[in-house]
């Protein structure tokens, strides 16, 4: 269904690669980050606390500055790339 969406909207899309050692580097980083920022702090009390604490974060997640963005962040790229300013 995502691929479908990003056809219908002309967005190209590629996959990576499994085992491509210069595409790990990038998810390891995101991996190490999201551990860093949320999992070493969550203390989730059920299913429904822990989807709640883990929506809070991704709404701050996208909203961090990124150097490989040039120093934007992931939010503000999107919005961009769909001229919604």
């Amino acid at each position: 269904m995502f691929e479908i969406i990003l056809r219908k909207l002309d967005i190209k899309y590629t996959r990576t690669r499994i085992a491509t050692p210069r595409h790990n580097g990038k998810v390891e980083r995101q991996h190490r980050q999201d551990s860093e920022r949320f999992y070493k702090y969550l203390k989730m009390f059920n299913l429904e606390d822990g989807r709640k604490q883990l929506a809070k974060y991704q709404v701050k997640s996208n909203n961090y500055i990124k150097t490989c963005l040039g120093f934007k962040s992931p939010n503000q790229v999107v919005e961009q790339y769909l001229g919604v300013f």
